[in-house]
This record gives structure tokens, C-alpha cells and sequence, in this order.
């Protein structure tokens, strides 16, 4: 059987793994990559491809941000070609009811399996209704079948490597679909190889979809799993072997760090010995030590990324289920500084259970870290399904029936503090004037002196406001002018490879690049 994946994600990891491991049991998998936007053109160039290529079914990987593209694509597939159309991701699985009404079928948890037994019982012409994991809808009487989750797959190492096949591959540009080259693959990865060492999480931020996915799978095996070390360094000796421009990893898990300290060990040597390559990774306040920081230090570490959320300890703890103490996120940040690894903090902005005083306290925290300091900042989403939305609907934040109407086209995930006088979901409960003047505050305590903010923080006049906004309207557009000069590189292959190796070289560099971020330009 054939099965058509479409991705709006220019690095689709999930969808990679899945491909491989259906190939590997005798399926055909193709790749198309929709990086533009969609127009006369290209949209037809894509239907007349599935009419050729004849899939027997197509796979969409939906976000919440991606909803009104993929709800389009699936609508027109269904009308011009006939097709049954599978939707999967982290959408879905919030969202499943609304989104079997759109899709022929929906696969709420993990894939593999499920779609593995739904190609299988296709091509033996057997029932799919009782297939667990997917709840299918009958397009003659509406009625839709529910089946529930099976056991999670505690054994990882079963699945094979991702799949980089070109011949199985396709990106949709302005004006068609083009066939994607083994030059195309190795720009998507760029210097960067990027890798997935398990799945799941033990925490329970209200704001993310592992909380609910955790409670559907309750009874149903352990949710947090992870790939052995042997596995992941692997992976990784054979991408340095298919893959000779590679010069950095990139480690996506939240938690790939939460192992005890002999799998660390494992890690760290057999990493060392068999890639020595410079790699980033993600950590929690909560699990870093001065062991954990040796060990990582000496095997290359060359980011870290640590997500703060908020500098508020009450919104950490009361809004965000986040329980790191201030004195423990500044003595991490002093141990960090003095090992000399460059760190990104994550900040959520635009909170609306944020007051005038958590705004300061952040501002405070920040002042207090160690310099240089690096922040990225995202819009809090509220994710349907995940235990904040569902306390924003009781507060009267936001309404059901409003937020679907309200996505945005542009991406969900940009930090932004202009424009907002409401954000398109909530209304904030203070001026919009403080709104945006904390906001820039925030980002500027990267730059500017401590003393400058300390005083700006309770005095809100003439003086501060004019310096605040004059980094709006001057240093801004330096740094839109410099955003534009990477769109350029981005876009002439023959300069972007070399300078992005230049930039994992230097820091400094890296650095000014931050005004883009090199990962999404790929």
C-alpha cells in the first residue's frame, strides 16, 4: 500500500521515523514538504501529483497553528481526488472531535502501529474499524467509531532511523511541486542533524498536550520512554556517515537528559569517542547538577536551553504547574556562566494572569542573571484541550467558540510585544501601554545596564519611555535590516552552507544570528 505524508514542518522528525518504519514492513511512503504558501498553481501542481501517484491513503501532521491550511487541503483532496485523508498530531490529539469531522480518519496517540495495522488490513481488504488508536468516520451516515488506545511501545529501539530517501520526497514552492535532490536533503539538514531520543514527559506544565496525553494513556504502559544510548549514538555515527557536511546535532527532547548518571556517562564517552561534534540539548532547572554539567561540558555541550516560562514564582507555580524556585534558576544560570556554555532562557510572554507586579519580579529575576544572557521569547497558546485552556474558559479569557475563527494564518509561535492592545484569543487584564512597555523591558534586559532597568522598572516616565520605545523604532529596524540579509542567504544555497558552519564556529556570530534563528532556516 501507498501512503502520501503532508507536512507544513520543513523539519518534520516524527513523520521521518514513521516513514522509515512503514517501509520497513513493505510500504510504500512519500514526503511532500508544503513550505509556501498555497496558490493556483501549486495547489493543482499537488492534486495532478496524487492522481499520478495514486496513494492509497494521505497523512497530514496538524498543529493548532496549521488548522485552516490543513483543513483546507483535506477538504479539496476529498472533492477532487477522492481520497481518504488520516490526520495525526499534537491538534488532533487535543482536539479529536473537531478533527474527525474534517478528516476521513484520525489517529489520536502514537502512529506507528496503528498505521502500520490500518496499510496492513488495506491491502488484505480487512475491516479498519476496530483498529485502536483511530477513530474513523463513515461518510454515508456521519456515524464515527471511537476505538481506544492500545499499549504504548516501551521499546524504542524497535523503530529504524529516519527516513532522508530524495526519490520519496517533494516540496511544494510557488509555482509547482518539485522533486527533492540528495543537495535538497542535505540543505533541509544544513550543518545541523537533528535527532529524537524518546518520548513522553513527567511533568505536567498546564500549558502543553503531554499533560492530557499522558491521562489518556493512564493504564496503558509507561509514558516517558527513551532510547537506549547504544541507539541514539548509533543514529548518529550512521548520519555522520550518509551525511559528510554535518558538523553539529541538534538534541530536540525535553528530557533526553533525564537519565540516571551511568546512561549519562555512556552517553557522554561513547559520543565523544565515536562523533565529537559540537551539540545542543534542552535541561530542566530541577535535574541539572555540577556532575551532569561536567559530563556534558567535556562531550562537547556547546548550547543548552532552559525554559524559565516565567519570572514570576507565583505564575510559575500557580498558573504554570512550574516549580523551580528563583534561587534555583539563578544558581543554574551562575553554574552554566562559569563553565562558559552558552545558554537560550525561554520566556512565555502575553500571560493574561499576569499582573503590572509579575511583569517586575521578571524583569528583577533577569537583572539579577549572570550577563551575557540570552532569551527567546513565545506567545502563550492556549492549546484546546490542555489544562490552562480549560481554566482560561472558566475565567472567561477566551471562548471555545471563538477559537477557531481567531487562528491566525501568520505562525502562532512568534514573540511579538507590538500590536497586541488585545491578543487574538484573550484580552489582557492591565493597559496595553504597560503591556508593551514591560515587554520591551524584558527583552532589553539583555543589553541594557542593570542600573537603567532597576530604575525603569518602577518609574515609568518621560525619561524611561523615551529610551524604551527609541529601541523600537531605531534598534528594531537594525535588527529587521539584519533578519533580511539572512532571508537573502537563505535563499542562495552556495553562501548559506558555509556560513552557517562559520556561525556554529563562532559564537559571537551565532549570536547576531539569533535575530533569526539558523534552525528555522533551513
Amino acid at each position: 500500500m501507498k501512503l502520501t505524508f503532508l507536512s507544513f514542518n520543513s523539519e518534520p522528525l516524527v513523520l521521518r521515523y514513521m516513514s522509515s518504519y512503514l517501509k520497513e514492513n513493505g510500504h510504500e511512503v512519500e514526503i511532500i514538504y508544503l513550505k509556501e504558501e498555497f496558490n493556483r498553481n501549486n495547489i493543482s501542481s499537488l492534486l495532478n501529483f496524487l492522481k499520478k501517484s495514486k496513494p492509497d491513503l494521505v497523512g497530514l501532521e496538524v498543529y493548532t497553528g496549521w488548522l485552516k491550511k490543513a483543513e483546507f487541503l483535506t477538504k479539496i483532496i476529498q472533492k477532487k481526488n477522492n481520497l481518504q485523508v488520516i490526520w495525526g498530531g499534537a491538534h488532533v490529539n487535543t482536539c479529536p472531535e473537531e478533527s474527525i469531522n474534517i478528516a476521513d480518519i484520525i489517529c489520536v496517540g502514537e502512529g506507528e502501529e496503528a498505521l502500520l495495522d490500518l496499510l496492513n488490513s488495506l491491502e488484505k481488504n480487512k475491516p479498519i474499524n476496530k483498529i485502536k488508536n483511530l477513530w474513523i468516520r463513515d461518510k454515508k451516515s456521519g456515524e464515527v467509531i471511537k476505538n481506544p488506545v492500545r499499549n504504548l511501545v516501551e521499546n524504542l529501539d524497535k523503530y529504524p532511523f529516519p527516513d532522508y530517501n530524495p526519490s520519496d520526497s517533494y516540496v511544494l514552492i510557488k509555482k509547482r511541486l518539485k522533486r527533492l535532490t540528495k543537495k535538497d536533503i542535505e540543505d533541509i539538514i544544513s550543518a545541523k542533524y537533528s535527532i529524537l531520543g524518546g518520548r513522553g514527559c513527567i511533568f505536567s506544565c498546564t500549558y502543553c498536550c503531554n499533560h492530557q496525553n499522558r491521562k489518556r494513556y493512564f493504564g496503558k504502559g509507561i509514558y516517558f520512554r527513551k532510547r537506549s544510548i547504544k541507539n541514539v549514538i548509533a543514529e548518529l555515527v550512521w548520519a555522520k556517515k550518509n551525511f559528510k557536511h554535518i558538523n553539529y546535532i541538534r538534541i530536540w527532547d525535553d528530557l533526553f537528559m533525564m537519565r540516571d548518571i551511568n546512561e549519562l556517562k555512556e552517553f557522554c564517552e561513547l559520543y565523544k569517542e565515536k562523533i565529537n561534534l559540537p551539540f545542543s540539548c534542552r535541561l530542566q532547572f530541577t535535574l541539572v547538577t555540577d556532575e551532569i554539567l561536567n559530563l556534558l561540558k567535556n562531550a562537547g555541550v556547546q548550547d543548552i536551553e532552559l525554559g524559565i516560562e516565567s519570572g514570576s514564582e507565583r505564575v510559575r507555580k500557580e498558573i504554570f504547574k512550574r516549580f523551580t524556585p528563583p534561587k534555583k534558576i539563578l544558581e543554574v544560570a551562575g553554574k552554566l556562566h562559569k563553565k562558559n556554555i552558552e545558554t537560550v532562557y525561554n520566556i512565555i510572554f502575553n500571560n493574561p494572569y499576569e499582573t503590572v507586579e509579575d511583569l517586575k519580579e521578571c524583569i528583577n529575576l533577569l537583572i539579577d542573571f549572570p550577563r551575557p544572557l540570552n532569551l527567546q521569547g513565545f506567545n502563550l497558546i492556549f492549546l484546546p484541550g490542555t489544562e490552562i485552556y480549560e481554566r482560561a474558559i472558566k475565567d472567561r479569557f477566551i471562548f471555545p467558540q471563538d477559537f477557531k475563527s481567531k487562528i491566525p494564518k501568520a505562525p502562532l509561535f512568534r514573540f511579538s510585544y507590538d500590536n497586541q492592545l488585545d491578543n487574538f484569543l484573550y484580552k489582557i487584564n492591565f493597559e496595553s501601554k504597560q503591556k508593551k512597555y514591560f515587554n520591551i523591558l524584558i527583552s532589553l534586559t539583555p543589553s541594557f545596564p542593570k542600573k537603567f532597568l532597576r530604575y525603569a522598572v518602577d518609574n515609568k516616565n518621560l525619561f524611561t519611555m523615551s529610551i524604551v520605545y527609541s529601541y523600537v523604532s531605531i534598534v528594531k529596524p537594525i535588527k529587521l535590516g539584519i533578519k533580511v540579509i539572512f532571508e537573502w542567504i537563505r535563499k542562495h544555497e552556495t553562501i548559506k552552507a558555509p556560513l552557517s558552519r562559520l556561525l556554529i564556529k563562532f559564537p559571537s556570530l551565532r549570536k547576531i544570528a539569533q535575530f533569526r534563528k539558523w534552525e528555522s532556516m533551513n
